[in-house]
């Protein structure tokens, strides 16, 4: 969580958001396991996995390109060669539940940036000539 706050390298800020999504949705499939009955509920029960989201989302210097980034949840097929798991009603079932608790909670942070991004900005990744990098 702190390298996805706190780095600024984008890289790595990136790569330890997919893992934490990946981690915290292997925390979803156990506690979904344990309790089938959450698929049911309209509330957020996993709050203590979504405030880093939150935190991310609600940050004003975290660019909106870095905040798409970590709301990406990751495919059916990501999650099943992930968890080595090919029940594919199981991995949907966590992927949807975590998807809905994650809007639930973060309802606030994801209006504010719609509102204050209402069109695409568009992005041109370059890499920088040899002259620019000196």
């Amino acid at each position: 969580c702190v390298i996805i706050k706190h780095c600024s390298d984008t890289y790595n800020r990136w790569n330890a958001g997919r893992r934490y999504t990946h981690e915290a949705l292997r925390v979803v499939m156990e506690k979904l396991e344990n309790d089938p009955s959450l698929l049911e509920k309209n509330e957020v029960v996993i709050k203590d996995l979504l405030q880093v989201y939150a935190d991310v989302l609600h940050n004003k210097k975290a660019s909106p390109l870095a905040k798409v980034q970590l709301l990406e949840v990751p495919s059916l097929r990501a999650l099943s060669q992930t968890f080595n798991c090919y029940d594919f009603k199981k991995l949907k079932d966590a992927r949807s539940f975590f998807v809905s608790q994650l809007t639930l909670y973060c309802k606030n942070e994801l209006e504010q940036l719609l509102i204050s991004h209402p069109e695409p900005q568009s992005m041109n990744p370059s890499i920088p000539t040899s002259e620019e990098m000196q």
